[in-house]
Protein backbone atom coordinates (compact mmCIF):
# COMPACT_ATOMS: atom_id res chain seq x y z
CA UNK A 1 0.00 0.00 0.00
CA UNK A 2 1.27 3.42 -0.97
CA UNK A 3 4.50 2.40 -3.26
CA UNK A 4 4.35 2.52 -6.43
CA UNK A 5 4.49 -0.99 -8.64
CA UNK A 6 6.02 -1.52 -12.16
CA UNK A 7 4.65 -4.90 -13.71
CA UNK A 8 6.39 -6.21 -16.61
CA UNK A 9 4.28 -9.12 -18.02
CA UNK A 10 6.10 -11.96 -20.65
CA UNK A 11 3.33 -10.81 -22.97
CA UNK A 12 5.36 -7.45 -23.34
CA UNK A 13 2.58 -5.57 -21.07
CA UNK A 14 3.99 -3.55 -18.41
CA UNK A 15 1.92 -1.71 -15.70
CA UNK A 16 3.10 1.09 -13.79
CA UNK A 17 1.00 2.90 -10.92
CA UNK A 18 0.88 3.29 -7.20
CA UNK A 19 -1.42 1.15 -5.28
CA UNK A 20 -4.13 2.53 -3.38
CA UNK A 21 -5.68 -1.02 -2.19
CA UNK A 22 -5.47 -4.71 -1.86
CA UNK A 23 -8.14 -7.02 -1.77
CA UNK A 24 -7.93 -10.31 0.28
CA UNK A 25 -10.15 -13.56 0.50
CA UNK A 26 -9.15 -16.44 2.24
CA UNK A 27 -6.05 -14.93 3.24
CA UNK A 28 -5.00 -14.72 -0.89
CA UNK A 29 -4.64 -11.19 -2.17
CA UNK A 30 -7.42 -10.87 -5.27
CA UNK A 31 -7.34 -7.71 -6.65
CA UNK A 32 -4.70 -4.73 -6.36
CA UNK A 33 -6.19 -1.24 -7.01
CA UNK A 34 -3.99 1.38 -8.69
CA UNK A 35 -4.34 4.87 -8.93
CA UNK A 36 -2.12 6.97 -11.74
CA UNK A 37 -2.26 3.69 -13.57
CA UNK A 38 -0.65 3.71 -16.96
CA UNK A 39 -0.32 -0.06 -18.94
CA UNK A 40 1.72 -0.06 -22.14
CA UNK A 41 2.13 -2.60 -24.34
CA UNK A 42 5.62 -1.78 -26.81
CA UNK A 43 4.72 1.79 -27.83
CA UNK A 44 0.78 1.08 -27.74
CA UNK A 45 -0.70 2.83 -24.52
CA UNK A 46 -3.88 0.00 -23.10
CA UNK A 47 -4.82 2.67 -19.97
CA UNK A 48 -3.94 5.83 -19.31
CA UNK A 49 -3.90 7.48 -15.67
CA UNK A 50 -7.04 10.40 -16.02
CA UNK A 51 -9.49 6.93 -16.91
CA UNK A 52 -9.38 6.64 -13.17
CA UNK A 53 -8.25 3.79 -10.74
CA UNK A 54 -7.29 0.23 -12.16
CA UNK A 55 -8.28 -2.58 -10.87
CA UNK A 56 -5.88 -5.73 -11.40
CA UNK A 57 -7.48 -9.24 -11.06
CA UNK A 58 -4.57 -11.44 -9.56
CA UNK A 59 -6.90 -15.00 -9.28
CA UNK A 60 -6.74 -18.10 -11.93
CA UNK A 61 -9.75 -17.76 -13.54
CA UNK A 62 -13.52 -15.08 -13.04
CA UNK A 63 -16.46 -16.72 -13.50
CA UNK A 64 -18.53 -13.75 -13.30
CA UNK A 65 -18.16 -10.09 -13.88
CA UNK A 66 -20.26 -7.19 -13.58
CA UNK A 67 -20.23 -3.88 -14.60
CA UNK A 68 -20.41 -0.39 -11.62
CA UNK A 69 -21.30 3.18 -12.84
Amino acid sequence: MGKQVNLLFESGIEIRGDVVNLLFFKEALDLVTLKSCKMTLKEEILYKPTWGAFDLACVSSISSLRGVK
